[in-house]
């Protein structure tokens, strides 16, 4: 399909990368934006502090090829709650998509999330499900609550929006705050903050995007990670969304999983 055949969208989409991105990685990434019949008018590309010059390249030959694109390059490397934040700001479409540099966009996603916003006037936070590929090339379907009411109850435990498949009102995300300034799970904090704010969820029975699960994923999801985990889940429980006993378990099971080695860890993650 060429580019005069396709429709655009009123949406700005958010990528946000740094050094460790490759830019094979990207290309992929960005490219099966303009695979879909239906693409956004704005692709915001934020580059959180210096970039290798591999990447530098593609950046600036996309930004030449498509006129959707805007780059923006952060001197310093700011983290990825910051980074969002800036790209909130200079977005100019009330829907906002977000996308990671190393996902890939399919079954016309944009589409079919504008089309949830157009006849519910009252969303604010629409997911989907996403098509989980592992290192051993096998394949499965990565589901998720799929109504408010589902959802709010999943917050309490983890985390049950896909970052990476996300649409939302940018209006409604800057009321709460934006993206909490947080090193990790920025955005499971955010769900918490729109659910305090009685904001409205969903999440689609379509994967619309692909995404890896490797070995890097899981070396990131360490006692590290936990400590971030730990951060939200005494948040919810000042804020009384939690009681003390929901607290203790949410903080022992994490706790345990994120201690597992690595294997083992990885055999959990594909049964989940």
């Amino acid at each position: 399909m060429t580019n005069s055949n396709k429709i655009n969208l009123n949406i700005s989409v958010l990528i946000a990368i740094h050094h460790e991105i490759k830019a094979n990685q990207a290309k992929i990434s960005i490219e099966s934006i303009f695979l879909q019949k239906n693409i956004p008018r704005e692709i915001i590309i934020i580059a959180d502090g210096p970039i290798n010059m591999e990447l530098s390249e593609y950046l600036s030959d996309i930004s030449l090829k498509y006129n959707q694109i805007v780059i923006f390059y952060l001197k310093k490397n700011k983290g990825l709650a910051y980074t969002l934040n800036y790209g909130l700001q200079k977005s100019n479409f009330e829907l906002i998509a977000r996308l990671d540099p190393d996902d890939i966009v399919v079954k016309n996603r944009f589409f079919e999330q504008k089309k949830e916003f157009d006849k519910n006037k009252t969303l604010s936070v629409c997911g989907s499900y996403a098509q989980e590929i592992y290192e051993n090339n096998k394949k499965k379907i990565l589901k998720k609550p799929l109504t408010d009411n589902e959802i709010k109850v999943s917050l309490k435990i983890k985390n049950p929006i896909i970052h990476s498949t996300v649409m939302f009102k940018k209006s409604d995300i800057q009321l709460v705050g934006g993206y909490p300034i947080i090193y990790k799970c920025q955005d499971y904090l955010l769900w918490i903050k729109c659910m305090e704010n009685s904001l409205m969820f969903k999440n689609l029975n379509k994967a619309l995007v692909i995404t890896k699960l490797d070995k890097s994923l899981m070396k990131r999801r360490d006692l590290k990670y936990f400590k971030f985990e730990k951060i939200i889940y005494s948040y919810m429980l000042e804020k009384k969304i939690i009681n003390k006993f929901l607290f203790f378990l949410n903080v022992v099971f994490r706790f345990i999983l994120r201690s597992l080695p690595y294997p083992l860890k990885f055999l959990l993650y594909q049964i989940r």
